[in-house]
């Protein structure tokens, strides 16, 4: 009977370390999976990224299930739906909106995947005290002030532009265009703390905010116009910003003249940004961008994006 307790106790023992070990283990792999992730933006294959960046968050969520307070798991999640969602589903869905079909299947994929960085931001939240009714509040400021910090500056963002861009698909919807007050004060919130958060993505985001503005609610073409200048200006080697330019800027208010002038800009810097993609261009050669710059996810979904534009240029001009 003694010897069989002490078993049991053994049995127990182990069961227990094996459970702290496990859990130090996910959390060390959540910690090494977090550092990592920021060399994503070096990725120069559009197609890669399509295809490898549904398998790697389906891993991640994986992790998250094992331990849902983990933090940077959430972080991954928040931030690789969303870049999903805007990096292919809403690039595939450029051809589509420029075409004005009713129904698109990739529009319909990346607000999916919007909706799932939204509701796993809902969850890093509440991790940290706040529920997602405490942001619709007048006292926003107040709340990001007292219960987030520098860590949380990346998944705040984009759960916030997830969050944006679910609103800016229903226009029509009056109680979520009253929504977009508090998505604005959140990125307005990351971005003060940091302005060159991820590589111009603040920059992109205010000009991309201002040009989608309804004139009705302050909206300013001629703003909208300096701030893209601004950040074409700050970030010369992020090409996204300039496409972004002609699609939400010029393209709407069939702006021709400045549309031919900027292709012109983009064929030459695409010509130079290509030969990252290929070793026997780059031989001998000056090289203006290397396979290790952090803005080659961007470029690649520039590439992509303009190549769309370039594809329906009659149609639109």
């Amino acid at each position: 009977m003694v010897k069989a307790k002490i078993i049991l106790i053994c049995m127990l023992t182990l069961l227990a370390s094996c459970s702290y070990f496990k859990s130090k283990a996910v959390s060390s792999m959540s910690e090494l999976m977090l550092e990592k992730s920021s060399n994503l933006t070096k990725e120069s294959s559009f197609n890669y990224f399509e295809q490898s960046t549904p398998g790697n968050l389906k891993l991640i969520e994986s992790f998250h299930f094992i331990d849902p307070r983990d933090k940077n798991f959430l972080s991954m999640l928040i931030k690789g739906h969303g870049g999903l969602a805007y990096s292919v589903y809403d690039t595939l869905a450029l051809k589509d909106r420029l075409q004005d079909k009713e129904y698109s299947y990739n529009k319909e994929q990346s607000l999916i995947h919007y909706t799932k960085s939204l509701d796993f931001g809902v969850k890093y939240i509440e991790l940290s005290g706040v529920e997602f009714k405490d942001l619709k509040t007048k006292e926003l400021e107040s709340v990001l002030e007292d219960n987030f910090d520098e860590d949380d500056l990346v998944p705040l963002f984009y759960f916030a532009q997830s969050w944006g861009q679910l609103i800016n698909s229903s226009r029509n919807n009056i109680y979520l265009i009253s929504e977009i007050a508090y998505v604005e004060k959140i990125l307005n919130w990351v971005c003060m703390k940091n302005p060159v958060f991820e590589k111009g993505v603040c920059d992109l985001y205010k000009a991309v905010f201002e040009a989608q503005k309804p004139r009705i609610m302050g909206g300013s073409p001629k703003v909208a116009k300096e701030l893209f200048e601004l950040a074409m200006n700050r970030y010369p080697k992020n090409l996204l910003i300039r496409v972004s330019y002609i699609e939400f800027a010029l393209i709407p208010l069939a702006q021709t003249a400045e549309y031919y002038r900027q292709r012109k800009v983009l064929a030459d810097e695409f010509y130079l940004w290509r030969r990252v993609l290929d070793y026997t261009k780059r031989v001998n050669q000056v090289v203006k961008y290397t396979p290790d710059d952090d803005t080659n996810l961007f470029n690649a979904i520039a590439l992509k994006r303009f190549n769309t534009i370039l594809q329906f240029e009659k149609e639109i001009f």
